[in-house]
């Protein structure tokens, strides 16, 4: 809450946790997302489901907005699906509003992790980094067991880079947590992104 609170603040460049330190560096303790009892850390499936294409893919530039999809018959999945079309399409406010309205009715459906976590996208791509930085976290922080906590923790770091001035030292924390909460069971495209994140980064190895 307290991390939230420091976002919402401070547009320009906020910490997501901590505050400077006497050197002038600032802080982040991500801290393990909460577990349930004897569960050990979070092992959520990954990658889109079966016949469908990762609902989370950057859009082509140029794309137009698709033609309104055919109900599946689940009010999450249609919900989840509108929000989508709308950041594809790049209308990134629509979209907003969309996803935002599917976290808050569909809490347990879930696509509620793929539309907090496409909240988050859609605000980066509106160039909101901090808005953005706070989504992500929120994602990390309340689903850590959702389809979409690891890319948000990603995506978190990549918020903290396109803050001006840009925070590395706590991006590297938050990769860190990524590979030290999630390890192996990330697919091997997100680690990828992970190590060139880091890179950008310039974080010790």
């Amino acid at each position: 809450e307290d991390a939230v609170a420091r976002l919402r603040s401070d547009a320009a460049a906020p910490p997501i946790v901590g505050a400077p330190n006497a050197s002038g560096a600032s802080t982040l303790e991500v801290g393990p997302p909460p577990q349930q009892e004897g569960s050990g850390h979070p092992t959520p499936p990954f990658g889109p489901p079966p016949g469908t294409r990762d609902q989370n893919m950057t859009p082509a530039a140029g794309t137009a907005a698709p033609a309104p999809a055919p109900a599946t018959g689940d009010p999450g999945e249609d919900a989840y699906l509108a929000g989508y079309r709308l950041w594809e399409a790049k209308k990134y406010p629509e979209a907003e509003s969309a996803l935002r309205a599917v976290v808050a009715k569909y809490p347990n459906h879930r696509r509620a992790s793929y539309a907090q976590n496409l909240l988050g996208r859609s605000l980066l791509d509106d160039n909101q980094p901090a808005k953005a930085a706070e989504a992500f976290y929120a994602n990390y922080q309340k689903m850590p067991r959702g389809e979409r906590a690891p890319d948000s923790l990603y995506f978190l770091g990549q918020s903290l880079m396109a803050l001006k001035p840009p925070k590395p030292a706590d991006a590297c924390k938050v990769y860190a947590e990524l590979l030290d909460v999630y390890g192996e069971k990330i697919n091997t495209a997100l680690k990828a992104k992970v190590t060139k994140g880091q890179a950008d980064a310039k974080c010790a190895r």
